[in-house]
């Protein structure tokens, strides 16, 4: 490959690197921990408010049972999207596989195919 062509090359995966690197929005993450974490400190008050001896049915009980219940969806859709930021990072670590590969010296030995 000349030397144009794989500078072009480098500069091509270069950008799609730095591209998919800012799409990679992680603060969604964030703000969902914080609010998983408001959940379960809810459901801590929640839980510590109860008396064991005025438990007398199941409504005594829906509140704290609603709030977890609400933590384990709010779980489920923060793995979701963590799955998404890992796909995305994955394929990200795929294109800086490839532009490592593309400024690599012509010559390669066998330490390279450790790689």
């Amino acid at each position: 490959m000349s030397n144009s062509l794989n500078r072009t090359y480098v500069e091509r995966l270069l950008e799609e690197v730095r591209g998919a690197i800012v799409s990679i929005n992680t603060e969604r993450q964030i703000e969902d921990g914080q609010t998983l974490s408001d959940i379960i400190s809810a459901a801590n008050q929640e839980a510590r408010a109860l008396d064991a001896d005025c438990l007398e049915e199941t409504f005594d009980v829906k509140g704290l049972h609603d709030r977890l219940h609400t933590a384990v969806v709010h779980l489920r859709v923060m793995r979701h999207g963590l799955d998404r930021i890992e796909h995305a990072l994955e394929q990200t670590l795929d294109i800086a596989r490839r532009l490592s590969h593309a400024v690599e010296p012509e010559a390669h030995n066998d330490d390279d195919d450790a790689l």
